[in-house]
């Protein structure tokens, strides 16, 4: 169990509660003017993320300003467990004192199966579906036409390369050793022709 934030910790806290019939507000102001962060029709809740012994004396300080606001409420220390074995037993020596104390409680969250049942249930809907894996291999850009294309396709290929190369062949290239232009014997006939006359 983990949260980002404290906030997340009250929304987690107040949805469980509303969840198991205990209609739950989150940063509900009191009569001076300070906010609980959650509140529902049996608990006024001070959510801490982990509760170490600091932040329980921290957060029972903070509840003793708002404590005349709602004497019907049962008063709430939540949060999670420190992850260190000594802190966590220094923790709950805190919690036993303070609730002796003041009367308030302490839930550490992730030790209840209240808040763990609905832990567990939010991570199963929140676990996503495993996508196709896809292949590596690079798809080829060209293909063979007698693997990927139909007979007909291939038949198409086939006669578009024939016309290509007969159209070379028969066009060819002009004769570089010939002058661009020539002029035939019928062109000369009557100058000659002409030329004879006048002598």
């Amino acid at each position: 169990m983990n949260f980002e934030s404290e906030k997340e910790l009250q929304a987690f806290v107040a949805a469980v509660l509303t969840a198991a019939g205990e209609p739950a507000q989150r940063e509900v102001m009191t009569d001076g003017g300070r906010f609980v962060d959650v509140l529902s029709p049996s608990y006024a809740v001070e959510c801490k993320k982990v509760l170490t012994r600091n932040s329980l004396l921290q957060a029972a300080g903070q509840m003793g300003l708002y404590q005349n606001s709602f004497p019907e409420k049962t008063y709430v220390l939540a949060g999670l467990s420190p992850a260190n074995e000594r802190a966590l037993k220094s923790a709950k020596s805190a919690a036993a004192d303070i609730e002796q104390e003041f009367g308030y409680e302490t839930w550490f969250i992730d030790e209840l199966p209240l808040f763990q049942g609905a832990w567990n249930s939010t991570q199963e809907e929140q676990t996503p579906i495993p996508e196709p894996q896809k292949s590596l291999s690079p798809t080829p850009l060209l293909t063979y036409p007698e693997e990927e294309l139909s007979s007909a396709w291939f038949i198409a290929f086939t006669v578009l390369v024939v016309a290509v190369v007969f159209g070379v062949m028969l066009t060819g290239e002009p004769d570089r050793h010939q002058p661009a232009t020539s002029v035939d014997n019928e062109t000369l006939l009557p100058l000659n022709a002409s030329n004879d006359s006048t002598i």
